[in-house]
């Protein structure tokens, strides 16, 4: 249960957090249509390690990835009146206005299965009008969603928490409105938070420690479950338990702009709180809702009486009127057409529009005049709560001039959060460091428009709170609770997997589209050179390394008309210099807080070099790690997209094997990997076998991989592995094979392997061919209920031994 209880002593609330009082501020859009902080549409494609793996995306096997990654990021039991005063403070004056909490949760000791404590807790919470009991979390509304799971993002991936909390003013949006129903069909875009309800109190992912146990060496989150076993069982199934909660957090940050957000897990009749932010997790004490009813309905009076950014929300996106989205959708097409040709345009349109869901983003530069940009659907959404979590958009940055017809421009905004070094060096923002390398005349380094931290308060809060010109930005909390006494775990760890992030907008001054969406072999080859070039450029005369070298880093882009008129190939720029490292620097790339090299959510890890991989404590990243990344990036864009003889079945297995191969050090606790990369290196053996269509495709893969490792075959004369030996070789390939290599070869071989069910379930989105579907609206939710194996919550997998319960998913 709870362990021993700390005194309040010098807790002041988080980021000087007003107390809650009567007055509430809502963002809402009255046309009932998306944008804004809620509802926001997302990418198809995917980041971190799941970019471009072709791992299993199936929840038996995401789930444990997604428990994995937050276990190291998780702190706790805090307080729960720490937590209180800390993130929901509340004036004692409303706190007394709360309705009387005695017995509210004394029917779940009654309850004989899982489905039993939904209707205890939603019966609860709700008002009672019969028994004349006030609402318990006022202006919303909390819904059985067990039934009818998410399938914004398709049905892999989809989500039903066991009880989601609306905003009554969104039910509207919902498919079943109606009071007095509480059952209903999940929408993540409009979750506030939710509570995920396990059967019994042994099945808590948390342990408290008893008094006087040494916290610094205590295992908080799966305590009963010990790492190490071979076939371990139980703890394969409360990792799934885990990380299904997890992924309940994951879609509320992919659906709506949030700084943090909170959730309930109620194990039997114990329950916690819990923080989320793109640092880690906070988690509270256990406490028994039968026995202190209060603390649960107190949570629920504070949040129901908070604003919204008190409740995690971003409130510096607001909702386009319908002029501003028409001009949104027209600049677009033009550009999509300048990019890609008429034959693109719908495609490529739906890539980055999204009808009734166009958001107004601010973009605050210091020193600069705060500008508006509009943006629709994102290119990537983050696959997890912690991290960079990057969004980047194409936006329109509406013509004020008087000039007829406007002269909207379309630009490439990334939201992010940025990482602020703990190691005593400082802080240097994306933005700086490509304004940086042009000034020094770094060739295709896309210009920067502007670029800054994003303000914790509205210009409104400012004036309210009278607080004017002082700078407070958007940041994250919860490295600010390491050295708190309550604190489980080893401190050194926690404060490198636990960094303070802060919010960061960067706008670069044109938008193209990325590398797999290549028009042939030329384009891949030339727009490569090109970005390899910079690449160089930059680590000799700027002293910069990439360290990020993917196909969603190079971007094609026309500069000019007569380009885009001829359809010559695009121009190949580098970008995403937010993980570049300065190659001056005492430290080691990666003896830094924050960074963690066999964390496959921090490394692009499909072409990360095979050094990195298969090398425990590496510190340090060369120029070589780097080149060798552009090959694995031709290779992989190759695979995907232009012609060769591999079957389905031959092309996943050569994805997985080269690309995404990994498994644990053992007695380290991290992951490794790139065995696929030794074996070819040593024999070719993977990509000797494909015959590529085209034959200077061929000869441009093997030379590449004859400067990286010679074999008995290698013939006389190929160059070193040096930046200077290979761009020399893929100089003067281009100009010998310019007239050769072809235009327009481009397949779609992700077309022709996803008729096999096994390859679909592989399949990131990157590798799909981009053509997203909308969000569809409530109305056209209301399928039919998921299966009945999904949706009975106390049917069990076969693997359950002890503990927690596994949800069954087809």
């Amino acid at each position: 249960m709870s362990g021993e209880i700390l005194s309040l002593e010098g807790v002041t609330p988080a980021n000087n957090a007003p107390e809650v009082g009567p007055a509430i501020v809502h963002l809402t859009d009255s046309r009932g249509r998306g944008g804004g902080p809620w509802n926001a549409p997302i990418s198809l494609s995917e980041n971190s390690s799941q970019t471009f793996g072709f791992t299993n995306k199936d929840s038996a096997f995401r789930y444990p990835r997604l428990a994995e990654e937050t276990l190291p990021r998780t702190i706790g039991p805090m307080p729960v009146e720490h937590f209180f005063q800390e993130f929901l403070p509340c004036a004692p004056e409303v706190l007394n206005e709360m309705p009387d909490p005695g017995g509210a949760f004394s029917g779940l000791s009654r309850a004989k299965k899982e489905s039993d404590m939904y209707s205890v807790l939603i019966s609860a919470l709700n008002p009672d009008t019969s028994k004349d009991r006030e609402e318990r979390c006022p202006g919303f509304s909390f819904r059985k969603t067990c039934n009818h799971s998410d399938k914004t993002g398709g049905v892999i991936g989809s989500t039903k928490p066991d009880i989601v909390c609306y905003a009554k003013r969104h039910l509207p949006e919902l498919g079943s409105a109606s009071a007095s129903d509480p059952t209903d069909y999940t929408d993540m875009g409009f979750a506030e938070t939710f509570i995920e309800v396990k059967r019994s109190v042994g099945d808590d992912y948390f342990t408290d420690p008893p008094s006087g146990t040494d916290r610094e060496t205590w295992r908080f989150v799966l305590h009963k479950f010990p790492p190490g076993e071979v076939d371990n069982i139980p703890r394969d199934d409360a990792l799934h338990d885990f990380g299904q909660s997890v992924a309940y957090a994951v879609a509320i940050f992919q659906r709506q702009h949030r700084l943090f957000c909170f959730s309930v897990i109620v194990a039997g009749s114990c329950a916690r709180l819990l923080r989320w932010d793109r640092a880690g997790v906070i988690v509270t004490h256990a406490f028994d809702v039968t026995i202190e009813p209060r603390l649960l309905c107190e949570f629920f009076w504070r949040f129901g009486r908070a604003s919204d950014s008190q409740r995690g929300y971003d409130v510096t996106p607001s909702v386009a009127t319908p002029e501003q989205e028409a001009r949104f959708k027209n600049a677009v097409a033009n550009h999509v057409a300048k990019q890609l040709g008429i034959p693109g345009l719908q495609a490529g349109l739906a890539i980055h529009y999204q009808p009734n869901f166009v958001t107004a983003l601010p973009l605050f530069s210091a020193g600069a005049k705060d500008r508006v940009l509009l943006a629709s659907r994102p290119i990537t959404v983050p696959l997890s709560v912690f991290g960079r979590a990057t969004r980047a958009y194409w936006v329109v940055e509406l013509d004020s001039s008087d000039s007829k017809p406007p002269r909207d421009r379309v630009l490439v905004l990334k939201d992010t959060w940025r990482l602020i070094r703990q190691d005593g060096q400082p802080d240097e923002c994306e933005g700086d460091v490509m304004s940086r390398l042009i000034s020094q005349n770094i060739s295709n380094i896309p210009p920067v428009e502007a670029h800054g931290d994003v303000p914790a308060r509205s210009q409104a809060e400012d004036e309210q709170a009278g607080r004017g010109d002082e700078a407070v930005f958007q940041e994250t909390l919860t490295h600010r609770y390491l050295d708190r006494k309550w604190v489980c775990g080893d401190r050194h760890a926690l404060r490198r997997m636990i960094p303070k992030r802060v919010h960061y907008r960067l706008l670069l001054g044109f938008a193209g589209f990325d590398l797999l969406h290549l028009s042939g072999t030329a384009e891949l080859l030339t727009a490569a050179y090109d970005a390899f070039r910079a690449h160089g450029d930059a680590y000799r005369r700027a002293h910069r390394l990439h360290c990020d070298v993917t196909p969603a880093n190079i971007i094609l882009y026309y500069d000019d008309e007569d380009q885009a008129a001829s359809r010559i190939p695009r121009k190949g720029y580098l970008i995403d210099w937010d993980q570049s490292w300065d190659t001056t620097s005492p430290t080691g790339r990666y003896d830094q807080d924050g960074y963690e090299p066999s964390n496959p959510n921090q490394l692009s890890w499909q072409f990360a070099s095979a050094r990195i991989l298969s090398t425990p404590c590496v510190t340090d990243h060369l120029i070589e790690d780097d080149m060798e990344s552009f090959l694995y990036v031709v290779l992989y864009c190759g695979l995907l997209r232009l012609p060769h003889n591999l079957t389905s079945m031959a092309l996943l297995k050569t994805l997985r094997t080269v690309f995404d191969y990994q498994d644990d050090y053992v007695g380290v606790g991290k992951k490794r990997g790139g065995d696929g990369k030794l074996q070819n290196m040593a024999n070719r053996r993977h990509t000797a076998p494909i015959k590529w269509h085209t034959p200077g495709m061929e000869e441009w893969i093997r030379t590449a991989w004859d400067h990286l490792h010679p074999t008995s075959t290698t013939p006389d004369g190929v160059g070193k592995w040096t930046h200077d030996d290979l761009q020399l070789f893929w100089r003067t390939f281009l100009h010998q094979k310019r007239d050769i290599l072809p235009h327009f070869d481009r397949i779609n071989n992700v077309a022709v392997a996803t008729a096999s069910r096994l390859f679909q379930r592989h399949l990131p989105a990157s590798a799909a061919e981009r053509t997203h579907h909308a969000t569809v609206s409530a109305d056209k939710k209301r399928s039919a209920p998921d299966s009945p194996d999904s949706v009975d919550r106390n049917r069990r997998s076969k693997r359950r031994r002890v503990g927690s319960a596994v949800e069954v998913t087809h």
